[in-house]
């Protein structure tokens, strides 16, 4: 049987256990590709912008433009509940409530 210091050793592209990645970081003055990408949009031409976005789904223009939408969910319900209690509950928790016969017998 291998070792795990051989297993790990026989696949030198995969992140070593304890091992950052990335030890250094971006080095200083590298710009990110968000930078990088903003910055070659705005050097675009106007003629050449809309030759860029003609490529591009409607909505992915106006989120760039917008931001993504609103993703809240109105919670608010409103309606009635009835609540069916036998009678002798009802009395015996001396509650002002009416009481219907369904035609069910529900007791065993």
């Amino acid at each position: 049987m291998e070792s795990e210091e051989q297993k790990t050793n026989s696949k030198p592209w995969l992140f070593q256990k304890g091992v950052s990645g990335n030890p250094g970081g971006r080095p200083k003055g590298s710009k990110s590709l968000k930078t990088y990408a903003k910055e070659y949009l705005e050097g675009l031409s106007d003629e050449e912008k809309i030759a860029f976005f003609e490529g591009l789904n409607k909505i992915d223009i106006w989120k760039m433009a917008e931001g993504n939408p609103k993703q809240d969910v109105d919670s608010k319900i409103e309606g009635n509940l009835t609540v069916v209690v036998p009678e002798a509950v009802a009395k015996s928790f001396n509650i002002n409530a009416t009481h219907e016969e369904t035609g069910t017998d529900n007791t065993q």
